[in-house]
């Protein structure tokens, strides 16, 4: 859950809000059944855009319910609720930081190194 969810989430500014299970969280779940095969069609896709790399490959474990906030929005692919009930999510990205500048330096200004 740490890869896929919460550590994203603060990438992104976005946590706790997303990226978690807990109390006050938005509890935005997917459910995916992962004895389930199908192929990725860009026909099905339930975006504005229909373009996708995985257009017509076969996977398997495909999502059967997807909640947002709580609340059951897809069930075995077919959108449940009226259009409006998502919202948009505010980015609030953390400043860039400098990692390893004392190695980096070293590395452009030790004659030593190379």
């Amino acid at each position: 859950m740490r890869a896929s969810s919460a550590n994203p989430a603060r990438a992104f500014g976005l946590y706790p809000r997303k990226g978690v299970l807990q109390v006050g969280a938005d509890a935005d779940i997917a459910v995916v059944d992962l004895k389930r095969h199908g192929l990725i069609s860009a026909e099905r896709l339930q975006s504005r855009s229909k373009v996708t790399p995985f257009a017509d490959r076969a996977v398997q474990g495909l999502p059967v319910m997807t909640l947002v906030r709580g609340k059951v929005v897809m069930r075995y692919g077919k959108i449940v609720v009226a259009p409006g009930w998502g919202r948009q999510v505010n980015v609030q990205m953390p400043p860039p930081t400098v990692k390893n500048a004392d190695r980096t330096m070293r590395a452009i200004t030790d004659p030593t190194l190379y």
